[in-house]
């Protein structure tokens, strides 16, 4: 779904420094992201999400899917729901595909001055 919004996933397993040691990483600068969205904010291993740290360290504001096993701690908007349930994660990815949307239209409108 990110793919479709022109947007970046990340799916595999969080390599440290992915956000706090991107010259090391990648080479050269790298653009941090405006936002990060966290469909579970806990690793495998149920402890807090390596990303959310390191987000929070160079201060980038997140959203992320809390259950009731998870602190929101770290998280800059968290959002109370079930992060296992394979329905429940659609739901939520299409309101947040709804919100990117939405949000795009009203910068374009605000460019253009309409």
């Amino acid at each position: 779904m990110a793919a479709e919004m022109g947007q970046y996933s990340h799916t595999r397993k969080w390599q440290e420094g992915t956000l706090t040691n991107t010259a090391q990483l990648f080479g050269a600068p790298v653009r941090l992201p405006d936002v990060i969205i966290f469909l579970s904010t806990l690793s495998s291993t149920l402890e807090r999400h390596p990303g959310v740290i390191e987000a929070a360290k160079m201060t980038i504001p997140t959203i992320g899917i809390c259950d009731s096993n998870a602190s929101p701690n770290y998280i800059t908007y968290p959002v109370p729901g079930n992060d296992d349930s394979s329905p429940t994660i659609r739901y939520y990815m299409n309101l947040f595909k709804l919100a990117i949307e939405r949000g795009r239209d009203a910068r374009g409108k605000a460019i253009n001055g309409n």
